[in-house]
């Protein structure tokens, strides 16, 4: 039989149980769908080197990856009998797209911690709080199986399908390399050659070293990085090394990842209506395209968020303080509408991923998961977090 690997953001070889599966069939032909949202220059760049890596390590296994335009439409030319398998996505616009997908797709859970069979709950009665989740989800045993070796895969079988050519690279950042080999070699920096991870709590707060956090999170939302393997190398780490409340604050930020993408598959296409999963009715929100194009070129007048600004255009990346400070500012302040804000990040973020983002901007709009509905103040915050006004020098010079 034929297997079809439809390939999505697991773009790596190791711990991929998809792909393991694969090499128990007779023949594989492994697709991915070009992604066609409007990416901003480093974004784009990150996720073309991801697929070129991976493009080249299938090569040495005598496989290739067929990029297409539609899934659906190039799973039609190949002959039956036929297997599709992937990994399972979480927000409402993947689960669309695979019930255009025939036959039925076999799914893999590998993109989360935690599966799904791991939770103590069901998906319909998933705290809508992330302090419960975690509550109860660290009452669970974590079992972390040993890393999956894939050393042959299947030939291919005959078919009428033609691979696109990958576009160039335009411009990239030099400091985030896509791809599998350099997220496990992210891993092993910030965890084993450095100990950096010891002091990640203290330190992920910082704005201008590059290593003041952990920065997996670009090959986690391609799948270049699984996060079991995160956690499994975090445990061996705090077994030989140090464990202490920062290799737990790792662990903690997995959680947050994993609940995002549960949120969700729960809430569906209600994660993305201007009122959110609260049903908030947003009668104060302004429509201005002037002010809106101001804080996306830099220019809302205030340094703090206009450097963060600054930085992500000129990288792909913001940290988390400013992205927190980007999005209370975008929505309390300004009163845009907080999809705007999400649609930015989305189209600039190397480590772009739809859960977490547009979870992280409901969250701070007040229309997501957090009662409190906070709101920084972006001056406290500069004095705080860049009170030598270094961070805002660099950007804004």
């Amino acid at each position: 039989m034929i297997c079809i690997y439809w390939l999505r953001n697991d773009l790596r070889i190791h711990d991929n149980l998809a792909l393991q599966a694969a090499t128990h069939f007779d023949h594989l032909i492994i697709l991915h769908e070009i992604n066609k949202e409007e990416m901003g220059a480093y974004r784009k760049a990150f996720y073309l080197q991801s697929l070129q890596h991976l493009s080249d390590e299938l090569v040495k296994l005598k496989q290739k990856i067929y990029f297409v335009h539609d899934i659906a439409e190039s799973l039609n030319k190949i002959p039956k009998p036929k297997q599709v398998i992937a990994s399972r996505s979480y927000n409402a616009w993947e689960l669309k797209k695979e019930k255009l997908i025939e036959p039925p797709i076999k799914f893999f859970d590998q993109n989360t911690l935690y599966q799904e069979k791991e939770l103590p709950f069901t998906i319909q009665k998933l705290p809508d709080t992330f302090s419960a989740f975690r509550r109860k989800i660290e009452l669970q045993d974590k079992f972390s199986a040993d890393p999956i070796k894939i050393d042959i895969l299947p030939p291919e079988s005959e078919h009428r399908l033609v691979s696109l050519p990958l576009p160039k690279i335009e411009q990239s950042n030099p400091n985030f390399l896509g791809g599998e080999k350099a997220g496990l070699a992210r891993l092993q920096h910030y965890l084993w050659d450095t100990n950096k991870v010891d002091h990640y709590k203290e330190t992920r707060n910082g704005m201008l070293e590059f290593d003041d956090s952990s920065k997996f999170s670009p090959w986690l939302a391609l799948g270049c990085l699984s996060p079991n393997t995160i956690y499994r190398e975090l445990k061996a780490y705090e077994e030989q090394v140090c464990k202490n409340e920062s290799t737990y604050w790792l662990y903690f930020e997995l959680l947050w990842r994993d609940y995002f993408k549960y949120l969700s598959l729960k809430y569906k296409e209600k994660l993305f209506e201007p009122g959110g999963i609260q049903n908030k009715n947003l009668s104060n929100i302004k429509e201005d395209s002037c002010l809106l194009e101001k804080i996306q070129s830099a220019k809302s007048g205030d340094d703090f968020i206009d450097a963060n600004i600054k930085e992500l255009l000129a990288t792909g990346w913001m940290s988390n303080r400013g992205r927190q400070n980007v999005a209370s500012f975008f929505c309390k302040e300004l009163l845009l509408d907080w999809r705007l804000g999400a649609n930015f990040f989305q189209k600039h973020l190397i480590d772009y991923d739809c859960e977490s983002n547009w979870g992280n901007w409901a969250y701070l709009a007040g229309v997501g998961t957090d009662p409190r509905d906070r709101k920084f103040n972006t001056k406290k915050q500069a004095e705080i977090y860049d009170p030598d006004a270094a961070y805002r020098k660099k950007f804004l010079s």
